[in-house]
């Protein structure tokens, strides 16, 4: 019974996710096309993880995945992120709807950029090469307009090109300020960066919510997704496979990471298959995301201890910075 009431509310969690991410994006006004819309309803052209909820006190996120090869034709919006959310977006009866911190690695149409302060207008460019972003994705409700909108604070946006490795990174800081970070391993030229000091940025008035040490923000949702919106040939799938790797730690408490798995294949035309391994302890989490463009499975990594392993050099390099400043909230070195 309670592991049927479990996946009962994974499912609620899941549908929640994706009808608040599709409303968010109508409401932030993302480009269309009919063709798009009538094949996305035909089939499915990308995939994400299942979701997991982990405590954000101690918890440090770090991905990284290569950059694929371009598609012969670029068509629809593509993109590649990991990312966490909170699914009570805010405290109960406040203005708070959607709350999704998300980088992206990005191709199409995106929404890569915003106004800033004070309005976060969401703005959209054409990319007919890759591009990625450290990006703060929210919505609230307007009350003197009397309707929801939708907000964005974005990093630069940068170029990237096949082969190079890209990471993200969140984390919280001893004064419970956010750190989103997302860049090229081994070019810190290129880091795009988003601090988020107060939830929504500081859009909504302090009566309601002012802080992340608030309760409601104590636990996040994280996934990873590979993401069309809208999709027109197997032309417009990257020409190679990728490979993401996730690596989450926590030393302030034993963590559940539960299992990690591919939610739906997709199923429209050319389009490739997903794998997911993992390796786990009581304190840390390794996740690994196969892509694979010739629809063949990649062979299972090589296991890796995740309790006094590092499975890249650049996360090495970023956790030993942050912890030599004390940037990470709670989190000590377990290597």
């Amino acid at each position: 019974m309670a592991s049927n009431l479990w996946l009962i509310l994974t499912f609620l969690q899941l549908v929640s996710v994706n009808s608040s991410l599709a409303e968010f994006y109508e409401l932030a006004g993302a480009p269309s096309t009919q063709e798009a819309d009538a094949t996305r309803a035909q089939c499915r052209g990308g995939f994400c993880s299942n979701m997991h909820h982990y405590p954000v006190n101690g918890t440090y996120h770090y991905a990284e995945f290569n950059v694929p090869k371009l598609p012969m034709s670029v068509g629809p919006t593509f993109f590649i992120y990991y990312n966490i959310d909170w699914q009570d977006p805010g405290p109960k009866g406040s203005d708070a709807r959607m709350n999704q911190f998300v980088p992206q690695l990005m191709l199409g149409t995106p929404l890569d950029s915003s106004s800033g302060p004070p309005f976060y207008k969401p703005i959209w460019h054409v990319r007919k090469t890759w591009v990625f972003g450290a990006q703060y994705f929210f919505e609230i409700f307007n009350q003197t307009a009397n309707k929801k909108q939708a907000k964005a604070a974005t990093g630069q946006t940068y170029p990237c090109v096949s082969g190079e490795q890209i990471f993200t990174e969140f984390y919280l800081s001893e004064d419970w300020i956010w750190t989103l970070n997302m860049g090229v391993v081994g070019d810190p030229s290129r880091l795009s960066t988003v601090v988020v000091e107060k939830p929504f940025m500081g859009l909504l008035p302090p009566s309601q919510t002012k802080s992340w040490s608030e309760l409601v923000y104590a636990k996040a949702w994280s996934n990873t997704c590979w993401e069309f919106k809208g999709h027109l040939s197997s032309e417009n799938y990257p020409q190679s496979d990728q490979r993401t790797s996730l690596t989450l730690r926590n030393s302030v408490e034993i963590i559940p990471w539960g299992n990690w798995s591919v939610r739906s294949q997709p199923n429209c035309s050319g389009a490739p298959v997903a794998s997911i391994y993992q390796t786990s302890s009581g304190n840390a989490l390794h996740v690994t995301l196969d892509i694979n463009r010739t629809q063949q499975h990649y062979s299972q990594p090589d296991t890796i201890s995740a309790s006094n392993s590092f499975p890249r050099s650049g996360e090495m390099r970023r956790l030993t910075a942050l912890l030599s400043t004390g940037c990470v909230f709670g989190l000590v070195a377990t290597i």
